[in-house]
C-alpha cells in the first residue's frame, strides 16, 4: 500500500513541475530591426524561457548577446536557407536576461 501512495504522490508532484514550466514562457513578435527588440521584450520577466523571432537579414548573435542568460543553452538555426512562405521567420529559444546598456 505504502508503494502507491509513493507512487501516485510522484505523478502528482511530476505533473505539477511540468505544467509551472509551460507558464513561464515568452513570446516576442517578429522583429524588424535590431533597435525594436528592447521595446518588445518590456513584457518578459528574468528567467522566463523566450522565443525570439527575427527575419534573416538580422544576426543572431546580437540578439543573443543583449536577451540571453549564456549560462544555458541557446537553441537557434545558423544556417539562413531563404524560403517564400508564410512565417517562415527564425526563431531562438533561451533562458531571458537581459544585458542592455
Amino acid at each position: 500500500m505504502m508503494k502507491y501512495l509513493f507512487f501516485i504522490i510522484f505523478i502528482y508532484t511530476f505533473n505539477g513541475l511540468n505544467a509551472n514550466d509551460q507558464q513561464k514562457l515568452c513570446t516576442v513578435d517578429i522583429l524588424k530591426t535590431i533597435k525594436e527588440l528592447k521595446e518588445k521584450i518590456k513584457v518578459c520577466n528574468k528567467g522566463e524561457k523566450i522565443i525570439i523571432k527575427y527575419p534573416q537579414n538580422i544576426d543572431p548573435d546580437i540578439i543573443i548577446a543583449k536577451t540571453c542568460n549564456l549560462k544555458f543553452n541557446v537553441i537557434f538555426e545558423r544556417e539562413k536557407i531563404s524560403i517564400n512562405q508564410r512565417n517562415s521567420s527564425n526563431k531562438i529559444l533561451c533562458i531571458f536576461l537581459p544585458t542592455f546598456n
